[in-house]
């Protein structure tokens, strides 16, 4: 009888390890999540930056441009027909 019960506490312990780890475990996965969401946060911040970036770059080159035929119009009016 004496091994029946140290077997059965043993089992309890066990179980209450188990039952930490786990509880461990899912605290760690929603930290995990968590986490998981800042970054795909982040992630959408970083396009939405590099997204207004090329959009200014595509506006200088479309100056840069116009800038150039205007000059070269410019020119050739003071250069005559």
């Amino acid at each position: 009888m004496d091994q029946q019960e140290k077997a059965k506490r043993q089992r309890l312990t066990y179980k209450s390890q188990v039952d930490d780890f786990e509880s461990e475990i899912n605290e760690i996965k929603k930290r995990l999540n968590s986490q998981q969401k800042e970054v795909a946060n982040a992630q959408k911040q970083i396009t939405m930056v590099e997204t207004k970036l090329e959009q200014k770059r595509a506006d200088r080159h479309s100056l840069l441009k116009a800038c150039k035929v205007s000059n070269s119009q410019t020119a050739q009016s003071l250069r005559g027909p």
